[in-house]
């Protein structure tokens, strides 16, 4: 009988520091997330400033039209570079899972 309640005893406790773990945990993630979601933020204001002051210092040469065009085809070529790279990080991780999954089923059918 002591066994079974020293036991019970020690599940309860391991949930609960389990518990605290987790919410220490959760608190970290939500941090992390909140201060990724702020640094975007202010990362793209600062390539919008930076892209609107190239736009200002072109206009005088250029004119507003060929300058708006000229500030429009950067944002197109960061975006088509960004896309680009996203999709290749994407194919290199689905390529990993399906060798992975590939290496896992030939190794069940050996069996």
């Amino acid at each position: 009988m002591e066994h079974i309640a020293e036991f019970i005893i020690r599940i309860a406790e391991l949930a609960e520091a389990e518990g605290r773990e987790l919410k220490n945990n959760i608190c970290s993630v939500l941090r992390s997330a909140m201060l990724t979601f702020f640094a975007f933020q202010l990362f793209f204001a600062g390539v919008l400033a930076l892209l609107f002051a190239f736009y200002l210092l072109i206009v005088g040469i250029v004119g507003r039209p060929a300058a708006a065009l000229i500030i429009a085809l950067l944002f197109f070529a960061i975006g088509w570079l960004l896309l680009k790279a996203a999709n290749t990080k994407n194919n290199e991780h689905q390529k990993k899972l399906y060798e992975s999954e590939d290496a896992t089923s030939v190794g069940k059918i050996a069996e």
